[in-house]
């Protein structure tokens, strides 16, 4: 795993340390048609899933994939799927995913509530706004899942904080749906 991860850091840092689309990288931040993405930090979010024990779960789902990163970490331990709604993140994506080769990463350009995100065992969002509509959802579904919010949000009906987990100035907390 060890250099596998390293091949996947390597990979992101250059993407991100280039000057922008324009140079086939991108920016940090980027506005999108539903809201503002930004990159995780690749070590964090390792830390994260280690500690969580990712490689016990079947399926990872990522809402709001944005260029892939996590969905590609996420690969290194289970079957993880990103949705994006965003073309241009997406086939950065896709692009990282084939060039890095990974077998148990892929993307979907979509907006992830019009799809059957239930179906994943945990589900994982960097959240720009509420996701009271995200938690609805899932609760209607009478989901059993995790839901894993990566840094500060605002929480939402329906969900119970079950764990978190800090590394530095990030944070990741986990909740179950309130069935």
């Amino acid at each position: 795993m060890k250099a596998n991860f390293a091949r996947i850091y390597e990979y992101y840092k250059q993407l991100h340390s280039r000057n922008g689309a324009d140079n086939g990288g991108i920016e940090g931040y980027k506005s999108t048609e539903v809201g503002l993405w930004a990159y995780s930090r690749a070590t964090f979010v390792l830390y994260f899933f280690k500690k969580l024990s990712l490689n016990t779960k079947s399926l990872f789902l990522d809402a709001g994939a944005g260029d892939g990163l996590v969905v590609a970490v996420a690969s290194l331990f289970t079957r993880a799927i990103g949705i994006e709604r965003d073309f241009h993140l997406t086939q950065l994506a896709k692009r990282a995913f084939s060039e890095l080769e990974l077998q148990n990463a892929s993307v979907v350009c979509a907006n992830f509530l019009d799809q059957k995100i239930h179906t994943a065992e945990v589900v994982y969002i960097y959240p720009d706004k509420p996701f009271e509509t995200l938690t609805y959802l899932l609760h209607k579904h009478k989901w059993r899942g995790e839901l894993w919010v990566y840094g500060p949000h605002i929480t939402s009906e329906n969900i119970i904080e079950i764990s978190r987990l800090k590394k530095g100035r990030d944070f990741l907390t986990v909740y179950k749906i309130v069935v």
